[in-house]
């Protein structure tokens, strides 16, 4: 059920209706209800075996809790990490472990086995095991001072708006609310405004994108290299639209419910430095690998080769939490690569001011970032080379149909990437005429439904 389809759109005007029609304890309920039919929508089975994962994390989270930091409590943060890890690890790299030992082995029963359905990735499975996985070493740590009974638990983990591709929330983000979840004018008005910009930022500007690039990245050696070019900086671009567009309409649809749910992007591709990047893509889970990788593993302490070491690693484990495909290997360690020689050579601290100083920065950052971005695009390492060989080689060939259009469809993009930007300033007009944007927010929303030539269009993050 994705957030930009009709069957959400009627699924979401129930819940709200009925979840502010009750009182008290009893909206909790609601919303574990809805987040549960909402998960039911996709697949009941997995809904099972959510369910159960949640479950088995709160008993361990009881047990952490009981004596936090000492031997016991140990042992038990040891055991629930290392079954979520390998519960993940099942879903996601299972498949690619058969292949390999068929490779290897030349087993005809392995082979045989690869012959039939691949396995299924669980909706939401990466966010919402480093959600719990971050709960429970917060605790380990005494970091967690709320009372959380089951059914909070449940609600934090299941919480429908950004239950599939987050953000990634900790427990600070959200228990607090549960008891104050309250629509104030200002909530309804900016929560309508974030559903129709993430709307248009992932139906319009991003799908739009898709279809112009999506058959060049099929076959990149039958275009030329002008659409081969625009592949590379407009998947860039889709990627953001794509998902801070989903992460638009969760906070939204939270605002909506009367809860506040993290920014994920910060203008990301106005950063001057890779680590100013990172700082600014994906928030929730750059501070996730931070804070329960990249420090773990020692941080900056310890000298300059060990950070290098650590950030590279972090960046490389990165990748492959997106996937096992050797591709997602190749795009996490080089974003690893940059920021080892952008602290080798000490580019983070520089302080650019004026803009002749900082576009030319901004510019590369964005470069960089693309290339990159072509392998996580990229069905296989050799279809990205062709890529690169296209735009090297400046190719002949094909346009793929409505390469017009990119152009406009490009700066759309950057323009909506501006405007998220100056959310603050452009925010001051909607609270302060929001009796006339209201009902212009609603139909424009209802509008955009009624246009879409592809609705329901599956987010990109929604795979991992």
């Amino acid at each position: 059920m994705f957030f930009n389809s009709i069957p959400f759109l009627i699924f979401f005007f129930i819940t709200y209706v009925v979840y502010w029609h009750v009182n008290g304890s009893a909206r909790r309920y609601v919303l574990i209800i809805a987040s549960l039919v909402f998960y039911a929508y996709w697949s009941v089975p997995f809904l099972l075996h959510f369910s159960c994962a949640v479950a088995v994390n709160y008993l361990a989270l009881l047990r952490i809790r009981k004596q936090p930091g000492t031997k016991s409590a140990k042992i038990w943060l040891i055991a629930i990490l290392a079954a979520n890890l390998l519960n993940l690890a099942f879903f996601k790299y299972a498949v690619a472990v058969v292949e390999l030992l068929a490779d290897v082995s030349g087993s005809t029963f392995l082979a045989h086995a690869l012959r039939t359905p691949e396995l299924i990735l669980p909706l939401a499975i990466s966010f919402y095991t480093f959600q719990m996985m971050a709960l429970a070493v917060d605790a380990y740590r005494n970091e967690v001072q709320e009372r959380i009974s089951f059914l909070d638990y449940a609600l934090f983990i299941f919480f429908f708006p950004q239950l599939i591709a987050g953000p990634i929330m900790r427990h600070s983000d959200f228990f607090y609310q549960i008891e104050n979840a309250v629509l104030t004018d200002r909530r309804l008005r900016v929560g309508l405004y974030l559903i129709a910009f993430g709307l248009i930022k992932k139906s319009v500007v991003a799908d739009g994108i898709a279809a112009i690039i999506d058959p060049v990245y099929a076959d990149p050696s039958h275009f030329n290299a002008t659409a081969n070019l625009a592949a590379m900086l407009g998947f860039a671009l889709q990627l953001y639209l794509d998902f801070s567009g989903y992460t638009d309409m969760a906070r939204g649809v939270a605002r909506l419910l009367g809860y506040d749910i993290p920014e994920n992007f910060l203008g990301p591709y106005f950063a001057s430095s890779f680590s100013e990047h990172w700082r600014r893509w994906h928030v929730t889970l750059s501070t996730w690998l931070r804070d329960y990788l990249y420090i773990p593993l020692g941080g900056s302490q310890g000298g300059r080769l060990l950070m290098y070491r650590n950030l590279f690693i972090t960046m490389t484990l990165g990748g492959l939490w997106h996937g096992h495909d050797f591709t997602y290997l190749l795009w996490g360690m080089l974003e690893g690569t940059y920021l080892v020689v952008e602290r080798a050579l000490g580019w983070q601290r520089r302080v650019l001011r004026s803009l002749s100083a900082k576009l030319p920065a901004i510019l590369l950052v964005f470069l960089c970032t693309a290339i990159a971005r072509v392998f996580f695009r990229a069905d296989s390492f050799s279809q990205a080379l062709d890529v690169f060989y296209a735009i090297g080689t400046w190719q002949a060939g094909a346009e793929p149909e409505g390469m017009g259009g990119f152009v406009r469809l490009f700066a759309l993009g950057w323009l909506l990437h501006t405007m998220q930007y100056y959310r603050h300033v452009l925010a001051a007009p909607l609270l302060k005429y929001g009796r006339i944007v209201l009902p212009g927010l609603a139909i424009a929303l209802l509008f955009i439904f009624a246009r879409l030539e592809h609705p329901g269009v599956s987010f990109i993050y929604f795979q991992f």
